[in-house]
C-alpha cells in the first residue's frame, strides 16, 4: 500500500529527475568506453595473434576511427531518445495542468439550483425551479423521473421535462407525477420522487445532478403532503 501511495503522489518533476539521472549515467558510460576502448585496442595490437584468423588486416588507426564513429552514433541516438522522453514528460505535465484548470473552472461555475414544490395534488407535484447562480443556464432537462412508494417500489414513471433557460434569479415551474391513479404501478402511498437533471452554463459546461424529494406530512389544509428536496452534483 505504501508503494501505491508513493506512485500516486509522484509528480512529473520526479520523472524529469529520473530522466536527468539516466542521462548523466549514459554520458558517464560513454566517457568510460571512450577512455577504455583506445587502451584495449592498443593492447590488442601489441599482442601477437595466435593464428592467421585473428591477424589484423587493418591498422590501429582504422579501428580507432571505426570505434569513434560507432560511439558517436550511439551517443547521438541515446541523447535523441533522452530528448524525446523529456519532451513527453513536458507534454504530460502541460496536459495535467490544462485538465486541472478545466476542473477548477468546472467547479467554480457550477450552477446553484433551488427546488421547491409549490403545490401537491395527489401524486402530481408542481415543482418550482430557481436559478440562484450569477449567470444564466439553459437546456435544463429532467429525466429518469419516477415516484417510489413506502416499500421502495416504483409507483410510477414520468416523461422527461424541459426548461429552455433560466436567467440569474429567475424561477419557473414544471409538473411531475400524476393526479389520477391510472398510471400507478402500486397503490401504496408515495414516499419519494427521484430524477436526474442536466443543464448547460454560459461557458458551455454541462452539469448533471441527482435529485430526490422525500414526502413530509404537514398540517396545512389542502396540502397535507410536501416534499423536502435534495440535489447533489454527479461528478463524472
Amino acid at each position: 500500500m505504501r508503494r501505491k501511495t508513493q506512485d500516486k503522489n509522484s509528480s512529473p518533476m520526479d520523472g524529469s529527475a529520473r530522466a536527468a539521472q539516466c542521462g548523466v549515467m549514459i554520458i558517464i558510460a560513454i566517457a568510460l568506453i571512450a577512455i577504455i576502448a583506445p587502451f584495449a585496442i592498443n593492447i590488442g595490437f601489441q599482442t601477437e595473434a595466435s593464428c592467421a584468423l585473428f591477424s589484423a588486416q587493418w591498422s590501429a588507426g582504422d579501428l580507432l576511427v571505426y570505434c569513434g564513429s560507432v560511439f558517436s552514433g550511439l551517443g547521438t541516438l541515446l541523447l535523441g531518445a533522452l530528448t524525446l522522453y523529456q519532451n513527453k514528460l513536458l507534454r504530460d505535465e502541460t496536459d495535467k495542468r490544462i485538465q486541472a484548470e478545466k476542473a477548477r473552472e468546472y467547479a467554480t461555475f457550477m450552477p446553484t439550483i433551488g427546488l421547491q414544490d409549490r403545490n401537491v395534488f395527489g401524486d402530481a407535484v408542481i415543482l418550482e425551479v430557481s436559478n440562484f447562480s450569477f449567470a444564466s443556464i439553459k437546456d435544463i432537462a429532467f429525466s429518469d423521473i419516477r415516484g417510489m412508494d413506502n416499500d421502495g417500489n416504483a409507483k410510477w414513471t414520468f416523461d422527461d421535462e424541459l426548461l429552455p433557460m433560466l436567467l440569474p434569479g429567475e424561477s419557473n415551474e414544471v409538473q411531475i407525477g400524476y393526479l389520477n391513479n391510472e398510471h400507478f404501478l402500486t397503490q401504496q402511498p408515495l414516499e419519494t420522487i427521484e430524477m436526474k437533471m442536466t443543464c448547460v452554463n454560459q461557458l458551455g459546461f454541462r452539469y448533471s445532478f441527482s435529485i430526490q424529494g422525500t414526502a413530509k406530512e404537514t398540517k396545512t389544509f389542502g396540502n397535507p403532503k410536501r416534499f423536502q428536496w435534495q440535489i447533489e452534483p454527479i461528478i463524472a
